[in-house]
């Protein structure tokens, strides 16, 4: 039911991200921020919340609106209150349990018991005021990936959480400080879109985003390389790795090897008559 942290209130190592795949694990953190009857539960505005789950972002690729998908797995939270001494002690309040998520127009949210939210064994995280995610949970996933370490901060305007079980005896509400989705499996090097393959999508994401400063590693935005600059580096990538993966079913066939070379010439040729928006090492 509980256990003792030795040293500091919370310890964690995440995995590189980058990653697109179908397994994925979330890690996240936050702070209690109200408690709807507090003379009947040991938790207190303040106390800090994580927690961690699994899904496969590919069970259900496009919910339906308004329609949830069981894909969650592997759900814990704990509550971790100060000890006065340094460290804190951790009170596991889910255990091991299984849940949904909805995917909206901008907003994602996980959920552990009957959605919508009603009185009794209930916890979710929801995310609002976001990117276009179309509905999608692939897209979602990709997104969140691609953001990295904090991906409250970088895509989402809101984050809340809430827990009501036997342990809160009613809402526990609590604000999302962090959240971090990461692949499970190890990154195929210059599939930038994460769909198994490198081909003509990963080259049109670099072409489109061309000479552009971007967010420093975001592959969707087309800077696998983690500069910052969409430019050489990063075509580089995705044509040093040409055709590796498997093609999806139905795509379009690919040039060949000689026409990718001299597209990488010809844009060679245009960079060194045009000076890149930040330094640049061809």
């Amino acid at each position: 039911m509980f256990g003792k942290i030795a040293s500091g209130l919370i310890v964690t190592t995440l995995l590189a991200h980058h990653a697109f795949a179908a397994p994925v694990s979330v890690f996240f953190t936050g702070t209690v921020d109200g408690v709807a009857n507090p003379e009947s539960t040991f938790i207190v505005e303040g106390d800090f919340v994580q927690g961690s789950f699994s899904y496969d972002s590919e069970a259900l690729v496009t919910i339906p609106p308004g329609e949830y998908v069981n894909v969650i797995t592997d759900l814990y939270v704990e509550i971790i209150q100060d000890d006065g001494n340094g460290g804190g002690i951790a009170y596991l309040v889910i255990d091991n349990e299984t849940g949904d998520i909805f995917v909206g127009s901008d907003e994602v949210s996980f959920f552990y018991g009957p959605p919508p939210l009603q009185l009794g064994n209930n916890f979710n995280i929801s995310l609002t005021n976001g990117p276009s995610l179309n509905n999608s949970l692939l897209d979602a996933t990709n997104q969140m990936i691609a953001a990295g370490f904090g991906v409250i901060y970088t895509m989402f305007n809101d984050g809340y959480g809430t827990i009501d079980n036997e342990y809160t005896s009613g809402n526990v509400n609590f604000i999302v400080d962090f959240l971090e989705v990461t692949s499970v499996n190890s990154p195929l090097t210059g599939d930038l879109n994460g769909d198994g393959f490198v081909g003509i999508a990963d080259l049109n994401i670099v072409l489109g985003n061309w000479n552009q400063n971007v967010s420093p590693g975001v592959w969707l935005d087309g800077d696998p390389s983690g500069d910052g600059f969409v430019g050489i580096a990063d075509l580089n990538t995705v044509l040093g790795n040409w055709n590796a993966g498997t093609p999806p079913s139905g795509s379009a066939a690919v040039p060949e090897p000689g026409s990718l070379a001299l597209l990488a010439g010809l844009i060679a040729g245009a960079v060194s008559r045009q000076r890149p928006a930040c330094p640049q090492t061809v």
